[in-house]
């Protein structure tokens, strides 16, 4: 029974994984947008904020991919 709730979890961080590269693809597309257009201070200031949301978000990547590596260790040792 416990195979079947790791199993479950490791499904569910899969899906957070995927929906995490997800906006770092979106947020790192529209912030090299902005790389090329700096005319503005207002567009400066969203680049600076995109650029710390990157960085925090492929934190939090790195975090589910050592969850997820962590259960499938877990995993391989039930069985």
């Amino acid at each position: 029974m416990e195979k079947d709730a790791t199993k479950k979890e490791i499904d569910s961080l899969i899906s957070k994984r995927s929906n995490h590269f997800a906006f770092l693809v979106v947020l790192g597309g529209g912030s090299i947008g902005l790389l090329f257009n700096l005319d503005s201070i207002l567009k400066i200031i969203f680049f600076i904020i995109g650029l710390v949301l990157i960085t925090i978000f492929l934190r939090g990547l790195l975090n589910i991919e050592d969850k997820i590596n962590d259960l499938i260790k877990e995993l391989r040792e039930l069985k």
